[in-house]
């Protein structure tokens, strides 16, 4: 926790964060925007190198989350594509059912990563501006 924070430090330790919702937007800016604020202010104080880095991190490490979660749909579409080929046309009917089931589930889990998403960077966003050092949980140390 870094004490007597000016304000001004405290904003740019929010805008780190914040500035990731950006990404709602505009195709990567929840990784462009905060990368692009960390790299001109990171200078000025500690506090704002070390939070600019921790919300890239968290913002690269949730892209590598749903593009692992997209190869999974790829792999799991093509192996139930496969069986469902491999199986009779009664049975194939059957089966339909349990592949648009799975197919549903990872909408679920990429909406659920959104939430996720927007919650933690709204916390962090906070605990920035109230000069706390905020470290995101499940998130890849990228950068150092």
């Amino acid at each position: 926790m870094y004490n007597q924070l000016d304000e001004t430090t405290r904003a740019w330790g929010m805008a780190c964060h914040l500035s990731a919702l950006g990404g709602f937007i505009i195709p990567f800016g929840s990784v462009l925007i905060p990368l692009i604020i960390w790299l001109t202010q990171k200078e000025k104080h500690q506090f704002i190198d070390e939070q600019g880095k921790e919300s890239v991190n968290f913002q690269i490490s949730l892209i590598i989350y749903i593009l692992a979660l997209c190869f999974i749909l790829i792999f799991l579409t093509l192996l139930l594509s496969l069986i469902s080929g491999l199986l009779s046309e009664e049975n194939s009917f059957r089966f339909l059912s349990i592949v648009i089931t799975l197919q549903v589930l990872p909408v679920f889990v990429f909406v659920a990563i959104l939430i996720f998403q927007l919650i933690m960077v709204i916390i962090a966003a906070v605990r920035a501006y109230n000069g706390q050092s905020y470290r995101y949980p499940f998130n890849l140390r990228l950068l150092k």
